[in-house]
C-alpha cells in the first residue's frame, strides 16, 4: 500500500541519489523563487570522466559516485538550497539569497571533496549563473547559461591537461 510519503518520494525524488528530480526543481523555481521574486544562483555539475569510470569499475561503483556526489551536495549547501539530479551525472542547485562570497567557499569545498573520487578518475565541472530578478527569467534560460558556463569550464580543463 502507497502512503503519501512514499508517493511524493517517488513523484519529487531522484530514487538513487534521494535528492530531488527536475520536477521539484521546476515547480521550487515557480512556486519560491519567482513568485517570491529571491536572488539566485543556479549551479550545474556534471561529473567529468564518469561514463569511463562506470564502464570500468563497474555499474555499482558508478551508483556509489553518484549517491556520495550527491551526499556532498547536500552537506556543502545550507539547507535552503533545493539540490536536484537533472539526470545522469548531471545536477543541478538552486541557491537563493546568498553572497558570492558564500559561493566561492562553497564551490571550493566541493572540488576539494570531489578530489576524493580521483580514484576512479572522476572529476566535477561546475557552471552558476545568478539572477536577481528572476521574476523575468525562466528556469530554462538560467539551466542554458550555467550549462553554457560549465561547458566552458571543462573545456577550459581539457586545454589545460593536453
Amino acid at each position: 500500500m502507497f502512503t503519501y510519503v512514499s508517493l511524493w518520494s517517488a513523484y519529487y525524488q531522484d530514487p538513487l541519489t534521494e535528492v530531488y528530480n527536475r520536477r521539484k526543481l521546476n515547480e521550487y523555481y515557480a512556486e519560491v523563487i519567482q513568485k517570491d521574486n529571491l536572488s539566485i544562483w543556479v549551479f550545474v555539475f556534471d561529473l567529468d570522466n564518469f561514463k569511463s569510470s562506470n564502464d570500468t569499475f563497474g555499474h555499482a561503483v558508478g551508483d556509489q559516485i553518484l549517491i556520495q556526489f550527491s551526499n556532498i551536495l547536500m552537506n556543502e549547501f545550507p539547507s535552503n538550497a533545493l539540490v536536484s539530479r537533472l539526470g545522469g551525472d548531471e545536477f543541478c542547485v538552486l541557491l537563493p539569497e546568498t553572497t558570492h562570497l558564500d559561493i566561492l567557499r562553497i564551490q571550493s569545498n566541493i572540488v576539494l571533496k570531489i578530489q576524493e573520487f580521483n580514484l576512479f578518475g572522476v572529476s566535477v565541472s561546475i557552471g552558476k549563473t545568478f539572477a536577481r530578478n528572476p521574476r523575468y527569467h525562466e528556469l530554462d534560460e538560467l539551466l542554458v547559461e550555467a550549462d553554457s558556463n560549465m561547458y566552458a569550464q571543462k573545456k577550459s580543463k581539457k586545454i589545460q591537461s593536453k
